[in-house]
């Protein structure tokens, strides 16, 4: 964190911008999404197997975009007073590998355990054995920060172990190295595979109990030869999620081709006036014509 005693006018722009984009984020993504998560979770049993990969996988989404945007909030908001606060998401659904999704997801918290808990167990540079345990120990860690209950245990379990698995199997961090078709399909099948397991293990987080957890994906493998909208959206309006789903593509596809080298707050300032009024002013009509407007608090307020 840099703390300058002049605000600048390029802080109040970036600030201001990258203010609106987490309110984006969390009213017309985040909040959206979450009707259809909340009503599939709620009552899993009584669900089908595409509400519940749907449901799923939404989460994921809601996750993301309510977390992001709350670090953008807090990030805009510091920058107003010429403050510069770390930034804490770098497109993390575009990790090859879970090794580089912890490198793009939530960096302060996975700063920190690598600082404090995993660097202080002896981190790599120990037996084998005793690394791959220094990797289940912070990750055990990392779930039971989020609350004294399994399925967050479970959640940061199989993290560390998909990590201990990458170790073994010598599976590459990142895409740098990738070279013709070949090599680009192998990518692509890791990024898939990568993101499975992200979404796999959010079920866990977002349920409410192992069991209930467990439910859900008993649950995953029933109903797909009545595939239907009204079996997918447990009584959910269709337009509001899709508005929502569309949105988070949109999102996602900003955020993974101008954000970087730099954050979102700061591209929308270095444009030409007329192109960033129009991108704001956007951002703010998105807001009250998409959001969804309710009491729906930010999910890590809980931790």
């Amino acid at each position: 964190m840099t703390w300058r005693q002049k605000v600048t006018a390029e802080d109040l722009k970036a600030g201001v911008a990258r203010i609106l984009w987490g309110l984006f984020k969390k009213l017309v993504v985040a909040d959206t999404v979450s009707m259809q998560v909340d009503a599939v979770y709620a009552d899993p049993s009584s669900q089908s197997g595409p509400a519940l990969v749907v449901a799923t996988i939404l989460f994921g989404i809601q996750i993301y975009c309510d977390f992001s945007a709350y670090s953008d909030i807090a990030i805009g908001s510091a920058r107003l007073f010429g403050v510069n606060l770390m930034e804490n998401f770098r497109s993390p659904y575009l990790s090859t590998s879970i090794s580089e999704f912890w490198r793009r997801w939530h960096i302060s918290l996975s700063t920190w355990l690598r600082d404090y808990v995993y660097v202080p167990l002896g981190g790599n540079r120990t037996a084998r054995s005793r690394w791959y345990f220094n990797i289940m120990v912070t990750f055990f860690l990392s779930g039971l920060w989020h609350g004294a209950n399994w399925t967050f245990v479970v959640w940061g379990a199989l993290h560390g172990l998909a990590i201990v698995i990458e170790r073994m199997i010598g599976w590459p961090a990142t895409a740098s190295g990738a070279h013709g078709l070949g090599g680009k399909i192998l990518v692509g099948v890791r990024w898939l595979t990568t993101l499975t397991l992200v979404m796999c293990a959010w079920a866990f987080f977002r349920a409410d109990s192992l069991g209930d957890a467990m439910t859900v994906f008993g649950g995953m493998g029933s109903g797909w030869s009545h595939l239907s909208t009204a079996s997918i959206m447990a009584g959910v309006p269709a337009d509001r999620v899709g508005i929502g789903f569309a949105m988070f593509l949109a999102v996602f596809a900003i955020e993974a081709l101008w954000c970087e080298r730099a954050d979102i707050g700061s591209r929308i300032a270095g444009v030409n006036l007329v192109v960033r009024w129009s991108a704001m002013l956007m951002l703010l009509f998105g807001v009250i014509m998409l959001g969804t407007f309710g009491s729906e608090a930010f999910i890590y307020f809980q931790f």
